[in-house]
């Protein structure tokens, strides 16, 4: 290597970092001291994120805590109202692929100086119980990845569906599937909430909802796809906080379905919904109904050998029927 060129180098590079310290004194002054309280103002907005870092934020719908990583950020107006503009990613799964997905979120300008960890979206860093938001968060993305694949799980918490573009809550507490893959085609044009600016006559301007919904998206992991087994703890603490299903209790489509056999008889349930990933548990089967069931003991021996007998068969070629899958129950008169 010529030391003479590489000496050269270094000298201009030191002159370019001397011209950034002097062009942007005066708004070191104020960013440092600001920084020091926890504070930022709008205006420095632009100073405060920086690329790749981990930005904290909530869901719209449900309200847990979320992250994603910050890419770029630019202001701009909509409907006469000023936000800054952020552009990040987060992990996702699209039902065969896990993967990055953009992401578009948004501060509305306010007034003076302002609390960084009371605006809708900074830095994770600067949360005063940022150690216990990753534990919280990678646990939430490691049960995400668990969530491949088709599940019967229990729900009890505050979902959302998707009206007029906006996200609604709905409470559910009981019974889900789980199955991104059949969710997808089943609704190809589904669109994921993103960046939602607020209307010109919203009651509600003092900030801006995190999410806009008019970009569709019918296949959401797009770039940067990655085998599950090896994400780390900074992917897992990226990953979505919601997955898509069906409630079984309430009829309603959220972000996994049900089967395509029952589906056939529900085509008129399309409530879209999504669920929290933290609020998803087991089922916890009461093994002791079978034992108040007021039948003959030797009836209920029989209804133990025959399912035993129907479930333990492994599926053949054999005759179905003509509507495919509803062959393959078990029907007794006792």
């Amino acid at each position: 290597m010529d030391t003479g060129t590489n000496s050269l180098d270094l000298s201009h590079l030191d002159l370019l970092i001397k011209h950034i310290k002097e062009a942007y004194a005066s708004t070191t002054q104020r960013l440092v001291p600001l920084l020091q309280n926890g504070e930022i103002t709008y205006d420095l907005l632009w100073a405060l994120f920086k690329p790749n870092s981990v930005i904290y934020s909530t869901c719209p719908g449900t309200r847990k805590p979320r992250c994603i990583k910050y890419d770029f950020g630019e202001e701009k107006t909509v409907d006469d109202t000023e936000f800054f503009h952020i552009d990040g990613r987060y992990w996702d799964f699209n039902g065969e692929m896990l993967g990055e997905t953009e992401l578009e979120a948004g501060i509305t300008k306010f007034r003076g100086a302002k609390r960084i960890n009371t605006l809708t979206l900074f830095p994770l860093e600067y949360h005063p119980d940022k150690d216990k938001v990753k534990a919280e968060l990678t646990k939430c993305g490691r049960k995400f990845i668990s969530l491949r694949g088709t599940h019967h799980l229990q729900y009890r918490g505050i979902a959302f569906q998707m009206e007029k573009g906006r996200p609604k809550a709905i409470s559910v507490n009981g019974k889900i599937m789980v199955d991104a893959e059949l969710f997808r085609k089943m609704n190809p044009n589904y669109t994921r909430p993103t960046v939602n600016i607020p209307h010109k006559h919203s009651e509600d301007r003092s900030e801006l909802s995190v999410w806009l919904d008019e970009v569709e998206i019918s296949d959401p992991v797009r770039i940067n796809k990655v085998d599950p087994e090896e994400a780390n703890d900074e992917d897992l603490l990226l990953c979505s906080p919601t997955v898509l299903g069906f409630s079984l209790n309430d009829k309603l489509w959220c972000k996994y379905p049900l089967s395509l056999f029952l589906l056939r008889f529900m085509r008129l349930i399309t409530f879209i919904v999504e669920f929290a990933v933290a609020d998803i548990t087991p089922i916890t089967w009461n093994p002791s109904l079978f034992d108040h069931l007021a039948i003959q003991p030797k009836k209920k021996k029989l209804i133990q050998a025959l399912t035993k007998s129907h479930v333990s068969q492994a599926p053949g070629p054999s005759f179905d029927d003509f509507v495919v899958g509803k062959g393959r129950g078990l029907i007794m008169l006792l």
